[in-house]
């Protein structure tokens, strides 16, 4: 128990000492790179600290606790607790109680006429139906890690944007164009990215293949090819910093597991045309029926009601009131 206390505190007293050292925490690449990082897209995660939400982040992570604040913030329980204390979070749980019970059998119709893929059905247990979506996700990446030592590499169409992206051609989806894939040496793409022709279409979106978590700030968006070569040095150093890293899941309480899925993914970085106007719309889909929209950029849920729940990237709980969308003209 002692060691368990000195411990603790040694790691308190490291954090504090990061804070009050050079005022803001930054990611590798940013620290070394700073040019580069009013290159995000407007939908990044990092895109949406401020650099309080970065210093606090430092300081949790150095004590080894971000995991289970992520897992504790999109606790079922945590959603009931804040009901009794901000009237938008009581508006937002009693919505979403009645959407539930209103997609329910729809979802429930979709799912019979759903073939699940064998892969994605193996160590699954849900025993609850108030398990949590931290438990269910650990529950997927331990499968995938049990799979994993059995041979089968599936998690890399997740885990990895290159095989993705690959896939979703061979299977003819409507993206926006690849440029290239490059996975051998972070030079042969440095060259190749600063002889792009400047009557190429922009912006382009530069992707690291291997590093898929939000943490990881690993996108940046091209808007011609004199923003690449004034900024040469800089493009050099951010793509080799992040060709040479390995990722690191540390904010998930499933890192170990995680973190073995991408450990041996091949390194590299893709080139990829976006859309006329860029947005990130994420679906949540059940049994093959879309539930929800996620629009990053304007940090809000849509619901198939017509409602807009407005939230926060860097807030685990909503920020207002459920209004039907038609009231929210910039996404309406």
């Amino acid at each position: 128990m002692v060691h368990l206390t000195v411990a603790f505190a040694a790691k308190t007293l490291a954090a504090l000492l990061l804070l009050s050292s050079t005022a803001v925490w930054m990611r590798d690449d940013e620290a070394s790179t700073p040019a580069l990082a009013d290159m995000r897209p407007d939908g990044a995660t990092a895109a949406a600290w401020s650099a309080l939400d970065a210093q606090v982040k430092a300081l949790t992570g150095t004590l080894g606790i971000n995991g289970y604040i992520d897992a504790a913030s999109v606790h079922p329980a945590f959603a009931r607790l804040l009901r009794f204390f901000f009237w938008e979070s009581r508006a937002q749980y009693d919505h979403a109680q009645r959407y539930f019970e209103e997609q329910y059998p729809l979802v429930m119709e979709s799912a019979r006429n759903f073939e699940l893929h064998g892969y994605w059905s193996q160590h699954m247990n849900v025993h609850s139906p108030d398990i949590s979506w931290t438990d269910l996700l650990t529950q997927r990446v331990k499968s995938m890690r049990m799979q994993l030592e059995d041979g089968r590499e599936d998690h890399h169409v997740e885990k990895d944007k290159c095989v993705m992206l690959r896939w979703l051609e061979r299977n003819e989806f409507p993206i926006p164009k690849v440029v290239g894939i490059w996975q051998g040496k972070a030079e042969e793409f440095l060259t190749d990215l600063f002889e792009l022709p400047s009557n190429s279409s922009w912006p382009l979106f530069a992707k690291s293949c291997h590093l898929t978590q939000g943490v990881e700030d690993s996108v940046r968006m091209l808007r011609s090819q004199d923003q690449i070569l004034e900024h040469k040095e800089d493009w050099s150093a951010f793509v080799r910093q992040k060709w040479s890293k390995r990722t690191n899941d540390a904010d998930r309480i499933f890192s170990d597991d995680s973190n073995a899925l991408s450990r041996d993914l091949a390194p590299g970085f893709v080139l990829q045309h976006g859309f006329p106007n860029v947005v990130e719309f994420k679906v949540l889909v059940m049994w093959g029926r879309a539930y929800v929209g996620y629009l990053i950029e304007n940090e809000g849920l849509v619901c198939r009601d017509g409602t807009w729940e407005q939230g926060d990237r860097a807030r685990p709980w909503g920020t207002a009131a459920p209004v039907p969308i038609s009231q929210v003209p910039e996404v309406a």
